[in-house]
């Protein structure tokens, strides 16, 4: 018997935040939903291996779950366990063996299961140096909006060309794309493309036209791969979240390299986007940098 109390959505919040200069600058406001879709993403199965029962979780999705399982009825099986909580990552996972105590006599299990979205023993890194998504040496433009003579709404939009090349800003896989038919576990309805990085943050780009995008789902991208081009909203916006412990996101500031510093977007107005090998490498394995100084890393 397998009971399963599955959340539908999560909400979260953003906090205004202003800013007092020469004038007065706000942060945009927003509140969004996490869907989940229509589907659960995690299935436990049972697999029977002589005296041996093992029981195994699979996860359908592109996101890492917490699964809280509680064995209600264990007869005749050893080790005797009331309840357990597993992080199990898209995929089969294993989560417990149990014996027979007595090989000639029957048993029995029963357990109920509960799903929550994210690993709650990731950080993420709040200083990490992201790579601008706009080409090399392309002048930095942020769009604002003139609210009075003394408020300035600056927006998360760096202002581009229909056609303008937009690259991917760190190593992750992608979880979500505006032209696929499959968008569960979507941060944003009108996003882009969606890539979940090691530490478990999620970035959301928008404003890439939907036609030239290069990459598929569950494909694994790195800072500078070319994502698609942009399209007639004539902006690039990328947005940085957090999956916390108890399932609900928060926003995270994205800190961009720019000579040699970090620097948040309202701050990099009138720059330059440069190239970094060091930060392109940066979370690559010894056998993505021998592909990539070959150029087949994207193949």
């Amino acid at each position: 018997m397998c009971k399963l109390n599955f959340c539908s959505k999560i909400l979260f919040l953003f906090f205004l935040i202003p800013r007092i200069g020469f004038s007065q600058f706000y942060e945009k406001e927003q509140q969004q939903t996490f869907s989940y879709g229509n589907s659960n993403p995690i299935q436990i199965e049972v697999e029977t291996n002589n005296e041996r029962f093992i029981f195994k979780a699979i996860n359908s999705s592109y996101y890492p779950y917490t699964v809280n399982v509680e064995y209600n009825q264990m007869i005749n099986l050893l080790p005797y366990i009331t309840k357990e909580t597993y992080v199990v990552y898209p995929g089969v996972s294993r989560l417990r063996d149990f014996t027979k105590k007595d090989p000639n006599q029957s048993h029995y299990y029963s357990y109920k299961y509960s799903v929550k979205i994210g690993d709650p023993s990731k950080n993420p890194e709040e200083n990490f140096p992201y790579l601008l998504p706009l080409s090399i040496n392309k002048k930095i433009e942020i769009e604002k909006k003139q609210l009075d003579n003394s408020l300035i709404f600056i927006t998360n939009n760096l202002k581009v060309q229909k056609g303008d090349s937009v690259f991917c800003i760190r190593k992750g896989q992608v979880t979500a794309l505006g032209n696929s038919r499959q968008r569960e576990n979507v941060v944003m309805s009108n996003s882009s493309v969606e890539i979940r990085h090691i530490d478990g943050t999620v970035a959301v780009y928008q404003g890439i036209d939907l036609n030239s995008i290069q990459v598929r789902l569950g494909q694994m991208v790195f800072p500078e791969q070319f994502f698609g081009v942009a399209d007639d909203r004539n902006f690039i916006s990328v947005s940085l979240y957090s999956i916390k412990g108890d399932g609900y996101l928060r926003q995270i500031q994205i800190k961009y390299i720019v000579e040699d510093s970090l620097k948040i977007l309202r701050d990099l107005e009138g720059e330059y986007v440069e190239k970094s090998e060091l930060i392109v490498e940066k979370e690559m394995t010894r056998r993505e940098k021998r592909l990539n100084s070959n150029g087949k890393l994207y193949n």
